[in-house]
């Protein structure tokens, strides 16, 4: 929606402005509002509407409709479906109301959400994406071959995330400064298999030159106990994963390396102190907006992908369908939270993407800003990283934990 100075390429709402005012005034707006056509860019006024609804279709998925009214194509093997119909289908309300009603609520996130959510059908956001698919594609892409280790890469980590019946994951490597490369993506279905994948295989560079991932970082906010059995089994055996948990109130820390107590052992119990990295799921949440929004491959705190990338508009969906919006806490008042977009797509690949990230951070300990060559294990990388199997009590094997 926008005023007749400045209409949108795409189409949409938009009405005039008083001369001489820069803000629209919502009264004018409501006398002046008609539609603008995405593809003609002519006027759609409130007269044409009825006749356009009568000679419309509906199609059902993996259908299309010509300009005949003639539908073509294979329905969906889907037999429920889900959706919300705008109230822009109702012929009671006019390109005014609308105009009106965004004029009016804009200012209140809360009521501009009751208008796009309810007038418009559509999920409210309060961080829509800038960028689409293919501008993430052009813009963070490189040709870095997939599973190939950039030059400019000195240590890896990974970021999984567990969901029914599969583990979703990502490796990125990191240089000198915190930009990160994703190295290789995908999804197992038991640990057994993300181990192979994640922690045992040798991403080398074009030179021949391997390397693991110094640090895994596990959500443990599903499943919990199992997340923290699979981490610690493993762990014992030598591998750096760790579980870790989102939080919203860090006290400006954008990470914590905490214990957790277990009990082991039914007769002779055991009380262990076992590592819990926390994650300020707010300030990572941020980097990688601003990443996919405004930076490049080579920026600071920036990110890039491999070759190949616009291939696969899943991967790339799933980095975009997240926002900031509103909601009301238990105790009915409205706070800021991250959520799903779309809410019937997955998201579990931009949340691999930040926990890699952490990971880099609690590797680093916070000193990218003092190092000025290839990273090396400092006295706080010890500390929070390889240190923290000691608090195993012992090494034992891992075992895959499900069978």
């Amino acid at each position: 929606m926008g005023s007749k100075g400045n209409p949108r390429e795409d189409g949409g709402i938009i009405w005039d402005k008083i001369e001489g005012e820069e803000h629209s005034d919502p009264d004018y707006a409501r006398l002046t509002a008609r539609y603008c056509c995405a593809f003609c860019h002519d006027d759609i006024l409130d007269h044409h509407r009825a006749p356009m609804m009568r000679a419309g279709v509906w199609a059902g998925e993996g259908q299309t409709v010509d300009r005949d009214g003639e539908v073509s194509g294979e329905l969906s093997d889907r037999t429920i479906y889900g959706t919300q119909l705008s109230s822009l289908y109702s012929l009671s309300l006019s390109w005014g109301y609308f105009a009106y009603q965004f004029l009016t609520s804009k200012k209140s996130p809360a009521e501009l959400q009751d208008f796009i959510n309810g007038d418009l059908g559509e999920t409210f956001s309060e961080s829509m994406n800038v960028t689409n698919e293919d501008d993430l594609a052009e813009r963070l892409g490189t040709v870095v071959p997939m599973g190939v280790v950039p030059d400019d890469v000195h240590f890896l980590t990974a970021g999984v995330d567990l969901q029914e019946e599969r583990w979703v994951w990502v490796v990125m490597g990191w240089g000198v400064k915190p930009i990160g490369r994703i190295i290789n993506y995908g999804e197992t279905e038991s640990d057994s298999e993300l181990i192979d994948m994640v922690g045992e295989v040798l991403y080398e560079n074009e030179k021949g030159k391997g390397y693991k991932p110094r640090a895994i970082g596990v959500d443990s906010g599903f499943m919990t106990d199992y997340v923290y059995q699979v981490t610690d089994q493993y762990r014992a055996a030598g591998l750096p994963i760790y579980p870790i948990k989102g939080m919203t109130s860090m006290r400006g820390k954008t990470y914590t390396v905490s214990d957790r107590s277990v009990t082991r052992g039914k007769r002779n119990t055991k009380k262990m102190l076992l590592p819990l990295i926390g994650v300020n799921t707010n300030h990572w949440q941020e980097w990688l907006q601003r990443a996919l929004d405004h930076l490049g491959p080579d920026d600071e705190a920036g990110i890039s992908f491999p070759l190949g990338i616009e291939k696969d508009r899943d991967f790339l969906a799933q980095l975009l369908n997240e926002g900031r919006s509103q909601k009301l806490d238990r105790n009915n008042y409205a706070v800021e939270a991250w959520q799903k977009i779309d809410p019937h797509y997955a998201n579990d690949f931009r949340d691999c993407v930040r926990y890699a990230r952490v990971m880099a951070e609690v590797y680093k300990g916070g000193t990218w800003r003092r190092q000025t060559a290839k990273p090396k294990v400092t006295a706080k990388t010890i500390e929070t990283i390889e240190d923290l199997r000691d608090h195993d009590g012992g090494r034992h094997s891992a075992d895959n934990v499900r069978g």
